[in-house]
Parts: structure tokens; C-alpha cells; sequence
């Protein structure tokens, strides 16, 4: 029996909720160095302000952005964010961090153990609950993994998949196909080279590991790093074409 929408919405919310919370508890737990949990508070504090301000207006607006536009509007805002996490770093002088995280990464769990609205207002705009999670989780593992850190299975495969989709919106095509077993597959085009492929899979095949394919896509590493390092496997004449399509934010 399909899932009525309601359900679907409330499924993907507790697992972007669940996705996010772990990669959190993952890097405040390994104790990262300063640079790192500053990051971590920013986009911690960053998502319970949202919570908290949708609390005090209250009310759903039509349109919501999309994670791709959630995304550029992060990567717009990069600068400004990264002087906020300068600026926590600074602040807290000779201070451990670490109480900080623990605080807001609790404010956090007890808003997501309750009833959350569909929708949140995030600096950017208006967008749903599942979309905000889906970018935190996205930002949460870059920082973990930037600061060599095992970030959980189950936080990568849910940023590998909102990460593979806003490719798709970047550079959905027929040409190339970018898979990230178990977590997604994701059809892309070649930049006008290469055939159409319109039955099966494409030609052009890429193949890698969902810690590998967050780096690559949030800036971590390069193509060219990952191909040399044979962390990835790939195929067809026109697959390098991955190469101008990376990172999807740039986040390293």
C-alpha cells in the first residue's frame, strides 16, 4: 500500500533528523580541534535558531527553496559564516568548546524528539524541515570528515543522496551515470559530448563510496585526487566530464 503524503513527509523527517543528529554527536563526540567544533556550533546554532523563529511566527508560506537553493545560498554565505565560527573560536579564548556543543547539540535532540513543523525559516528563506536537516547533515559530515573523522553510515548515505540530487539539478542528462551504492544513482550530461543514452545505463559509469563522494562533492578533494587514489571506479570516454561538475558547495 503506497505511504499517504503525510507519512513520507514524517518518515524523511525523522531520517533527516536522525542522519543529522548522529554526524553531530559523531565530530562533538571525537573531540575536534577548535576550527572544526566552531564550524560545528555555527550550523548547530544555525538550525535551532530556525526551529526557534518558525516557532515565533508561526506560519507556513507557499514556496519553500529547494536544497539546491538552500545550497547556493549557504556557499553565498560562506564567508560570513566562516568569520561567526572565527569569531566563537576567539571568543571562547583558552575555553573547551566541547560544553558549548553539548548544550546546543541537546537543544536540538529535544526539539527533533517532539513534533516539528513541515516547515522551517532558515536565514535563507522559508524551507521544509527535512531540506534544513538534509544541508545540515550535508555540512556536518564535510566538517567531520575534513577533520578525519569516521562519520557514521547512515549521515553519509543521506548527504551522499541530497548531494546527488542537487547535482542532478545542476547537470541532469543521459550521459553519465554517478553511482553511490547503497545510497543513489544519479544521471548526468556530458556538457554536449558524448551520446544520449536513453535505454539502461549510460556509457559513462562512475562508481564510489559515499565518504568519497561527500569529499568530493563538498570540496574535500578533487576529481583527480580520488581517480589517482583509485577511490573510484569509472568508465566511458566522457566520464572525466565528472571533473567540471564538482564540488556541488564548496566547503573544504
Amino acid at each position: 500500500m503506497p505511504l499517504e503524503p503525510r507519512t513520507r513527509i514524517d518518515r524523511k523527517v525523522r531520517r533527516t533528523a536522525q542522519a543529522c543528529l548522529q554526524a553531530s554527536a559523531a565530530v562533538a563526540g571525537a573531540d575536534p580541534d577548535r576550527p572544526a567544533g566552531a564550524r560545528l556550533l555555527v550550523v548547530l546554532t544555525d538550525v535551532v535558531q530556525s526551529f526557534d523563529d518558525s516557532g515565533r511566527s508561526g506560519s507556513e508560506q507557499a514556496g519553500t527553496l529547494s536544497l539546491t537553493q538552500l545550497m547556493d545560498a549557504r556557499q553565498a554565505g560562506r564567508a560570513e559564516l566562516s568569520a561567526i565560527a572565527d569569531r566563537a573560536v576567539a571568543g571562547a579564548g583558552d575555553r573547551d568548546l566541547g560544553p558549548q556543543l553539548a548544550v546546543v547539540h541537546q537543544r536540538l535532540a529535544q526539539i527533533l524528539d517532539g513534533p516539528v513543523p513541515d516547515q522551517v525559516q532558515a536565514l535563507a528563506g522559508p524551507v521544509d524541515t527535512s531540506t534544513l536537516l538534509e544541508a545540515a547533515a550535508i555540512e556536518i559530515c564535510a566538517i567531520g570528515l575534513g577533520a578525519g573523522i569516521q562519520m557514521p553510515r547512515t549521515s553519509l548515505i543521506a548527504a551522499s543522496r541530497g548531494l546527488a540530487g542537487v547535482l542532478g539539478d545542476r547537470f541532469g542528462g543521459r550521459t553519465i551515470e554517478m553511482r553511490v551504492p547503497p545510497a543513489t544513482a544519479v544521471q548526468l550530461e556530458a556538457f554536449g559530448q558524448g551520446p544520449s543514452h536513453h535505454r539502461g545505463t549510460p556509457p559513462n559509469v562512475a562508481e564510489t563510496d559515499p565518504a568519497t563522494f561527500v569529499r568530493l562533492a563538498t570540496g574535500l578533494a578533487t576529481w583527480q585526487q580520488v581517480r589517482e587514489a583509485g577511490l573510484i571506479q569509472a568508465s566511458g570516454s566522457h566520464v572525466d566530464a565528472m571533473a567540471r561538475m564538482l564540488p556541488v558547495i564548496d566547503l573544504g
